[in-house]
């Protein structure tokens, strides 16, 4: 017989499922709840936008700006400081050349001499000797008004005729004070407007002298008139002093200035040019690509890796997206689907209804369906445990689940075993002690803690808060509680709705209820799968039933915090040696 070979075909991977799915519906699930997550998208985003901007712009362009500089010459950098410095020290040289050359003129001055004849009177020798001071000192006058510099000021002021005099000291010492100032901004080059008034100033200062010194002249003037005259019989010797030197001297020193000056005014032409043209390399570089271009790419490298970061961590571990896929991944019915509170406008006219909290809505389509699924798993009275990863979600579930049952006529009874968070008190704006910590502690009796709530016209819901006293009660001290308050619960109560953690649950909490149904509540992009998964599991390993899931498909309630319930008296915190094992009487 003939052996006929089939190829195998693969299975196509628009085939492959998971928890039942095919894979383009997993990954729009988790593209969905991706973007349920603004703020941690938002948080990657500018922080993914700030790198590229950085990595696009300034990194990219001030590398190519330093490539072309380099590669045109112009990584150098010139200095200008000792072409300043040693043109300061030039004009030093050329001050004091044409000083020495001025002072050596005024000594040639002085030093005329008016020889009197032998046969001169006396009269005429004192006429003619103040004559030539007059003359000597008109000279130098002259001089600092032909030639209105510090040097001719500073000649004038050291004549003779005025030297003693105590104004002229101490404006010789402001003219060499100022002077040394304007030195010191004459170096920076360039038209300064301190430089200008220093200038100024300079001159003020000579004008003081000149002006003492003409008043002293006039004085002398009067004095000579006050003599009598006498016929001129004298003979002028010229003291003869050879200026020569110092006028070459000066020259050289002139040259030098000259040269340094035209050195450093080519120094600062050359680097002008080389900044110049550095900054039309920048201006290229900068030219390369659009800013407005690489923003726009900037944001959109930003925006995508917002999205895929927290798209990755979506795949890594997947949270809920749809009531469908959480009966897939856990097996289990959604008993009901929350999506928010609408009024309705017949009962907003009700004065009971307006008064409900917030969160408390028993005519909620989801809230119904939940309870119905629950009534028809037990038979006479309903016990269920309601949990889940946010306390405050479990807490509005039960609390709206109790409300249902209590419009349905059944005596109904909420047990907040929950104490780390209160939220049950929170939701119905109760007072969150005495509660079922102080009942463990034997502190307080089942009427100081049980709360009758109204719900309806003629519906009301007893409810047990958690409490606040401290420490706070252990799973097995709850259970054994739990345990011992069971037949008082049954024989007064249709319904019990208990609030519990997670740790409890998992700790076996519901098995000490009269029936262990245990509630799961799960948030649609909140809950992660495979934490659900484990609860269930650690559920079921305790002796817990799971009978079924309420998603909460709106965002997180907004419960009022204990302080903000206008809570009774404080307790004091208590120890662990007054806790009092329940049963123990």
């Amino acid at each position: 017989m003939a052996q006929t070979f089939r190829k195998k075909q693969r299975r196509p991977n628009t085939r492959r499922t998971f928890y039942g799915a095919t894979r383009a519906a997993w990954m729009s699930a988790r593209a969905h709840n991706a973007l349920r997550r603004p703020v941690f998208i938002g948080a990657v985003s500018i922080l993914a936008f700030a790198t590229a901007l950085v990595a696009l712009i300034a990194v990219p362009q001030q590398a190519e700006r330093e490539a072309r500089i380099a590669e045109a010459g112009l990584d150098i950098e010139i200095d200008t400081a000792p072409y300043a410095n040693a043109l300061q020290v030039a004009r030093r040289g050329l001050v004091a050349a044409d000083s020495a050359l001025i002072a050596a003129r005024l000594l040639v001055a002085q030093a005329r001499a008016v020889v009197p004849d032998s046969v001169a009177p006396a009269a005429d020798a004192a006429r003619n000797a103040l004559a030539n001071r007059i003359l000597a000192l008109g000279d130098l006058i002259d001089r600092a008004e032909n030639a209105p510099l510090p040097i001719s000021y500073r000649a004038l002021a050291e004549s003779p005729e005025i030297r003693g005099d105590g104004r002229v000291i101490a404006l010789v010492d402001t003219l060499g004070a100022v002077e040394r100032e304007r030195d010191a901004f004459g170096a920076v080059g360039g038209v300064d407007p301190i430089f200008v008034a220093l200038t100024s100033r300079v001159n003020e200062v000579g004008r003081a002298i000149q002006a003492i010194a003409q008043q002293r002249r006039a004085a002398l003037q009067a004095e000579l008139a006050a003599l009598v005259p006498a016929a001129p019989i004298a003979r002028v010797a010229m003291v003869q002093v050879d200026t020569g030197a110092l006028i070459v001297s000066r020259q050289e020193a002139q040259i030098v200035y000259d040269s340094t000056a035209s050195a450093l005014q080519r120094v600062r032409a050359s680097a002008v040019d080389l900044e110049r043209r550095r900054n039309a390399i920048q201006e290229e570089t900068g030219d390369s690509a659009s800013p407005l271009a690489l923003l726009a790419a900037a944001l959109v490298i930003g925006a995508a890796l917002g999205f895929a970061s927290a798209f990755v961590d979506e795949l890594r571990r997947p949270r809920l997206a749809d009531p469908a896929e959480a009966e897939r991944v856990t097996g289990l019915r959604v008993l009901g689907t929350i999506r928010g509170h609408r009024t309705s406008g017949d009962r907003s006219r009700r004065a009971v209804d307006r008064a409900l909290p917030p969160y408390v809505d028993p005519y909620n389509d989801g809230y119904q369906l939940a309870y119905l699924h629950l009534a028809t798993a037990s038979q006479g009275m309903l016990a269920a445990t309601v949990t889940g990863d946010e306390p405050s979600v479990a807490a509005v579930v039960a609390v709206n689940l109790a409300a249902v049952s209590a419009e349905e006529a059944r005596n109904t009874i909420v047990l907040d075993a929950d104490a780390s968070s209160c939220d049950v008190a929170a939701t119905l704006h109760v007072h969150a002690e005495p509660g079922v910590v102080d009942l463990i502690d034997e502190s307080a009796t089942w009427a100081e803690t049980t709360q009758t709530v109204p719900i309806g016209r003629s519906s009301t819901v007893d409810v047990v808060a958690s409490g606040t006293a401290a420490p706070l009660p252990s799973a097995e001290e709850l259970s054994s509680f739990l345990r011992a308050a069971g037949q008082r619960l049954e024989r007064n109560y249709d319904t019990i709705i208990t609030v519990a953690s997670e740790e409890h649950v998992r700790a076996g909490l519901p098995t000490s209820m009269p029936m262990p149904l245990v509630v799961c509540c799960a948030r649609l992009g909140h809950t992660r799968v495979d934490v659900l998964r484990a609860l269930l599991e650690a559920v079921r390993a305790s002796g817990g039933q799971p009978v079924g899931l309420v998603v909460w498909a709106d965002d997180h309630p907004s419960l009022p915090t204990p302080e903000e319930l206008a809570s009774r008296t404080k307790r004091p915190q208590r120890t662990s040696e007054h806790r009092v094992p329940a049963g123990a009487n």
